[in-house]
């Protein structure tokens, strides 16, 4: 059960039961396995592979799927057959800049259709090393100016992100919102990566506790996704923007996550200025939960707080 303290708009929920034996065992595994070394020395080394993993076979056969080319790049439209919600996600995937849409993300869509039943465009952006922010930014736009002539009306679309797609997706609204085009709905941000320096005094002291993130590593994919950008640029720093007229914005976080302390300065902007802010605390759970463990108990409980923002 979700515990709630609210200060000046801004709703906290904590769920005070996430060290459970399930995360424990995930945890671990996670160690044993050595998944922070491999990623991270992935991303130092150059030797991402960007090759996308396949969507499941069973989407064509559940889901009716298409598949829309912009900018050379593929955007997905996914929708459940039946009883299908008038709502649309417009789904930004994590991966530091540099991993494609891996086998992890079609399992979390396929749950966070089966929660929801809305229709899910996923986009397929350009990544880090060949391209920057300066290539991602247009197609975005273009996938967003295509979901609103094509999918659905702002007041349906909800734009939601993880990891370095939540970073993307609080970006990409306040640019929205400078260039006056229709916002989204709300926003909904998993583990969201708010400032590619990672600058934070107090992410340090929690990075040997994080068994999937480095800041070497995610530094050095940063710099290479900012480009000619400079690192404070809020359109890849969101951290650094402006937070007055956006649409509502909800966020997941963990304690055990070196993105942690810039999602509570965010916490703490928004409160000072007044401005709603639904801020989920899961403690003991690690990055990006949700998308990497949909089987866990505080996985099922952030789908089910989804589908409560979102109807």
């Amino acid at each position: 059960m979700l515990t709630m303290q609210e200060h000046n708009k801004v709703k906290t929920y904590t769920y005070p039961h996430s060290n459970d034996w399930a995360t424990r065992f995930f945890i671990l595994m996670m160690k044993i396995v050595g998944a922070k070394g491999i990623i991270n020395k992935s991303i130092q080394q150059k030797t991402v592979n960007h090759r996308k993993a396949a969507m499941p076979k069973t989407f064509y056969k559940n889901y009716h799927v298409q598949t829309h080319d912009i900018q050379q790049h593929k955007i997905w439209t996914i929708a459940p057959k039946e009883k299908a919600h008038d709502k649309t996600i417009f789904f930004l995937h994590g991966g530091a800049y540099i991993f494609g849409v891996q086998f992890v993300y079609w399992g979390f869509i396929a749950a966070l259709i089966k929660e929801t039943k809305a229709k899910i465009i996923v986009l397929d952006y350009p990544l880090t090393p060949e391209y920057t922010a300066a290539e991602v930014y247009p197609f975005v736009e273009a996938s967003y100016d295509w979901a609103l002539a094509n999918h659905s009306n702002p007041s349906d679309l909800i734009l939601l992100g993880d990891s370095a797609g939540g970073g993307l997706g609080l970006g990409f609204t306040q640019y929205l919102r400078t260039t006056n085009k229709p916002q989204p709905a709300q926003l909904i941000l998993l583990s969201p990566w708010l400032d590619l320096a990672l600058t934070n005094t107090g992410i340090l002291p929690i990075e040997d506790n994080d068994p999937i993130l480095s800041v070497d590593g995610l530094r050095q994919s940063g710099t290479a996704y900012a480009g000619s950008w400079k690192k404070t640029d809020y359109r890849i720093s969101p951290i650094h923007g402006t937070f007055q007229d956006l649409p509502p914005i909800s966020l997941f976080i963990s304690q055990r996550d070196i993105l942690y302390p810039d999602c509570e300065q965010l916490k703490t902007l928004l409160s000072a200025e007044g401005i709603e802010l639904n801020y989920f605390l899961y403690p003991h759970l690690f990055h990006d939960w949700v998308v990497i463990g949909t089987s866990l108990n505080a996985s099922k409980m952030v789908l089910q707080q989804i589908k409560l923002l979102i109807t």
